[in-house]
């Protein structure tokens, strides 16, 4: 019977040996703890012969993660390692950017830069109000690519300004400039970003008529979108729409 090598205290790749473990079908097994954190049995064997060098990190990391996106972090390109850890450079939502191992971006340890768990103490309650979710939105679609209308937002230039990073500056300016549930952020220069100067809160219908996608027609001294002209003439907004794709001046287009 062969003697059994103590291994307690050595290492072997990333893995640090720190107790024995029970054997398994007469092999001898030892507990490790690896460079990344986590800790996992090995056997004797495939530590000496160089067969397990890690507790799997190594060939998660060689995953490439550019691209995907954890919680409010995209990953847009490798980073520095830290000692043997390799790093991703990610853009979270607010904007910042930071560098986060793979291991923290899968298993949900890191969801943020860091903004998320300020939002969630903020002394004004902002997380998971109504507020919050607007303040969320407006991130999303200017710093999310994979946004089905991030190319309305983020894509042509759109950005959320520096001081709405903060979740609470957001807030206080809403609620001190006529904020009200059911509500909703508009852009004043629809080719503007997110910021105090070009925001104001407006129905769901007023929103509406200030979008990129909006055609307006001038009219006896007005310029209206095709909608509110409709409501206004009650000439059906299909009629106006066809008349105009024909080349009819105003006065024919509103003729009932």
């Amino acid at each position: 019977m062969s003697r059994l090598i103590d291994l307690t205290g050595r290492t072997f790749g990333r893995l640090f040996v720190f107790a024995r473990a029970d054997n398994v079908n007469g092999r001898a097994y030892w507990k490790c703890r690896c460079n990344c954190g986590n800790s996992t049995v090995v056997a004797a064997s495939s530590l000496r012969r160089g067969n397990t060098k890690s507790c799997g990190c190594i060939s998660r990391e060689k995953e490439n993660l550019i691209g995907r996106r954890f919680e409010r972090l995209t990953v847009i390109s490798e980073s520095e390692r830290r000692g043997r850890t390799l790093m991703w450079h990610c853009r979270c939502d607010c904007a910042k950017e930071v560098a986060v191992s793979g291991n923290d971006l899968r298993s949900g340890n890191t969801k943020s830069c860091g903004c998320l768990r300020v939002e969630m103490n903020t002394t004004h309650g902002v997380y998971d109000t109504r507020l919050y979710w607007i303040w969320h939105g407006m991130h999303r679609r200017c710093n999310d690519p994979k946004r089905r209308i991030y190319h309305r937002y983020g894509g042509r230039g759109i950005r959320v300004c520096a001081e709405w990073n903060d979740a609470n500056k957001f807030y206080l300016w809403a609620i001190a400039n006529g904020y009200q549930d059911g509500l909703q952020i508009d852009r004043i220069d629809n080719d503007g970003d997110y910021c105090p100067e070009n925001c104001r809160w407006v129905t769901k219908k007023e929103n509406a008529n200030n979008t990129s996608q909006s055609v307006f027609i001038e009219y006896e001294g007005q310029r209206r979108t095709i909608a509110e002209w409709a409501r206004i003439t009650g000439v059906p907004h299909s009629t106006i729409k066809g008349r105009l794709i024909a080349g009819k001046p105003p006065e024919e287009i509103f003729k009932r």
